[in-house]
């Protein structure tokens, strides 16, 4: 190939670049971005659901504009009385600036109007500022609700809000208080609660109280992984920790099952096998007296007390106390025994005043847990757990895959062998003998 024959292949494949340049059609690139755009929200908006976003009602968001207004005006009443003053003490048959310069305290109410005109925008700018750099208002912090970013899920942006802004004091000049009330009025034509001024600065205004508040990090990775954690896997072949007990218990036992063991590498007791251990428990012992009862309700074998034979091999094995058995908590990294002394779990746990228990610190770089979370003892039943009042909850994964959230300070019996602090999980392990 020579080297013309490189300058014309390169003039052809610029030609073939202008030639696709001019065919261009600019309205039709608008309009393919802009269906973009909006497929791009819808997902997003779908998303929000799936997280767990719930969109403000217009109540919420009237109390906030309210609350923010009478702010306002508490702040620049010293200016708005002023110039009340200013203009009822004006004599009106005077000419020109005369009007208002001619009154005993002209030169002290114009300073406190003017003091107080500044006061109003500094409030109005530092509103302005935490609208789009924290999404919240003084209003919207006491109505509970956040100004949030349909796609990013983050804060609006501080000039998106100016913008907001610049719209209402428009619409205000135009129409007095009407032209606003419209535009505020709004999101009760929405759908999923999303006001004009919502659409102008790309963002929507959630409940906070009642659903996820996408601006606090931790809680959005803490849903994130909740939608993305696959479903569990349950195989029925080991009994779960919630063992028979007494009649008049309210204790019910759940169904069989097995339960992934949680974390690669589980932590036991030194020199123990993992084959000796098992997430489930052994049965309640035992009344006593009760294997006598048993033998004293089947006829006697012997005619005379001195003709008893010696009890057999199985006869022994059967009247013998059962051994006691031994149980573990594991996971996050940790291990502990949990027979004779219960265990506290936590990032840093703090034991009450003459609490006999085993503190067992867990790493937890999420800090889903709190600093004392919840305690783990035994009894003769099986295993029971506490929640300390942690921030994030105390779950209990059933047999079946299903959850039961623990009341703070209530002691409960484990329905399953596992159980869930924040985000970090832990198994119940037992050994010992079963009759």
């Amino acid at each position: 190939m020579t080297v013309a024959d490189g300058r014309r292949a390169r003039r052809e494949a610029e030609q073939r670049v202008q030639a696709t340049q001019t065919m261009r059609d600019p309205a039709a690139e608008k309009a393919a971005q802009r269906a973009h755009d909006r497929e791009e929200r819808a997902q997003a908006l779908l998303r929000a659901d799936e997280l767990g976003v719930i969109a403000a009602s217009w109540g919420r968001r009237s109390l906030a504009y309210f609350v923010d207004i009478v702010c306002y005006l508490i702040v620049a009443s010293p200016g708005l009385t002023a110039a009340w003053f200013l203009i009822a003490g004006a004599n009106w048959a005077r000419p020109g600036i005369d009007v208002f310069t001619k009154q005993p305290n002209f030169l002290l109410l114009l300073i406190i109007m003017l003091a107080g005109m500044l006061l109003g925008w500094v409030f109005i700018i530092v509103e302005v500022a935490l609208h789009g750099l924290k999404g919240l208002t003084v209003g919207k912090a006491l109505a509970g609700i956040r100004s949030v970013s349909v796609v990013l899920m983050r804060k609006p942006g501080f000039w998106r809000i100016v913008l907001r802004a610049v719209i209402l004091q428009a619409a205000n000049v135009v129409l007095p208080l009407i032209g606003p009330a419209v535009i505020l009025c709004s999101p009760l034509w929405s759908e999923r609660g999303i006001g004009w001024l919502d659409r102008v600065s790309k963002s929507r205004v959630v409940d906070v109280r009642l659903g996820l508040n996408p601006l606090d990090l931790k809680s959005l990775r803490r849903a994130e992984r909740r939608i993305a954690r696959p479903e569990r896997i349950v195989e029925t072949d080991l009994p779960s920790l919630a063992t028979h007990g007494s009649p008049d218990t309210h204790f019910a036992p759940s169904a069989r099952s097995r339960l992934g063991v949680v974390g690669e590498n589980p932590i036991l007791p030194p020199g123990e096998r993992r084959e000796d251990w098992a997430g489930d428990a052994p049965q309640t012992p035992p009344s006593p007296g009760g294997a006598a009862q048993s033998q004293a309700s089947q006829p006697s074998q012997v005619s005379a007390p001195h003709e008893r034979q010696a009890p057999s091999a199985r006869e022994r094995q059967a009247t013998a106390p059962a051994a006691p058995a031994t149980y573990v908590v594991e996971g996050a990294g940790v291990s502990a025994d949990i027979t004779s002394v219960p265990a506290l779990l936590g990032r840093n746990p703090q034991a009450r005043e003459g609490e006999n228990v085993t503190l067992v610190p867990v790493n937890d770089p999420s800090h889903s847990m709190s600093k004392t979370h919840a305690l783990l003892g035994t009894e003769p039943r099986g295993v029971w757990i506490e929640d300390r009042g942690s921030a994030n909850g105390t779950v209990i994964i059933l047999p079946d895959g299903s959850e039961q959230k623990v009341e703070p300070f209530t002691p409960v019996m484990l329905g399953g062998s596992v159980v869930r602090c924040g985000d970090c999980e832990f198994r119940v392990m037992t050994k010992g003998a079963r009759q």
